[in-house]
């Protein structure tokens, strides 16, 4: 199924997840991506903890976003590995923080223009001076509302159409970022060419050093998850021992074939 791009995508967890053998093919893809519809493209990169959230009724728009997602990476290691025991095999995790990494530099020396909201000026002044057609917004303190997007997504949509971007890039985290997505796409107007809107959590955090990856024999070992609860164990101890065992059983339904 092509949704902005030619790669075959695998449907698990209610969402059409992008099969590529690795991220530096998405990166090309990325590159090569110009504006056509009228409507803003999404890019996400569920990992296990939002498969898990997503299940939440409160977060049922976000779900139905999510399902009808242009892009859709597969950014954790359990949701590659209940692919292949499903039978529906994704050929490997895309971590949006891996891509990030490479497609940036990438994306400056190309000369394409791109809006961003981050949630520092620290964030904003260094993407900004490596890139001189970004225009970078900080986010304000914001809870997960729809009435708390709108005025975010409003600044985003003007500096979009200000440079003329061909890319959003939002790095505030889940759910935000989507609430923030679906309030652009609501009040992006009809008559231009829609960028490619990207939700990016932290990746522009690690991208700078400011917040510390694990080792790439971490990231490989499927252990990375334990390497950020060490680094932060007060605020990854509910979500990696609480939220996240939840990720069991609609990996079993997955398998089981949604019986």
């Amino acid at each position: 199924m092509t949704r902005g791009h030619q790669r075959e995508t695998v449907e698990l967890f209610g969402m059409p997840f992008v099969a590529a053998q690795d991220e530096h093919s998405i990166v090309q893809d990325l590159l090569d991506w110009k504006p056509i519809d009228h409507v803003p493209s999404l890019f996400v990169t569920p990992n296990v903890d939002i498969v898990v959230r997503l299940q939440d009724p409160e977060l049922s728009e976000t779900a139905k976003q999510f399902a009808n997602a242009d892009w859709v990476l597969p950014d954790g290691w359990p949701i590659v590995r209940a692919s292949k025991m499903a039978k529906r095999p994704l050929p490997a995790r895309l971590a949006g923080s891996t891509i990030f990494a490479e497609w940036w530099p990438s994306l400056t020396r190309a000369g394409r223009s791109v809006a961003l909201a981050v949630s520092s000026d620290e964030i904003a002044e260094r993407l900004s001076k490596e890139h001189p057609h970004a225009s970078a917004m900080v986010c304000p303190m914001m809870n997960a509302t729809v009435e708390d997007a709108a005025p975010v997504a409003a600044e985003l949509v003007d500096r979009a159409i200000e440079v003329d971007a061909d890319f959003v890039v939002v790095g505030i985290g889940f759910p935000k970022d989507a609430m923030i997505a679906a309030e652009f796409a609501r009040q992006w107007p009809a008559d231009r060419p829609g960028p490619l809107f990207m939700c990016l959590g932290a990746s522009a955090e690690m991208y700078l050093g400011l917040r510390r990856r694990a080792p790439v024999w971490v990231q490989k070992a499927g252990l990375e998850w334990f390497h950020r609860f060490v680094l932060e164990p007060r605020r990854m101890f509910h979500r990696y021992f609480i939220r996240d065992p939840k990720f069991v059983p609609l990996a079993l339904r997955e398998i089981r074939g949604r019986s």
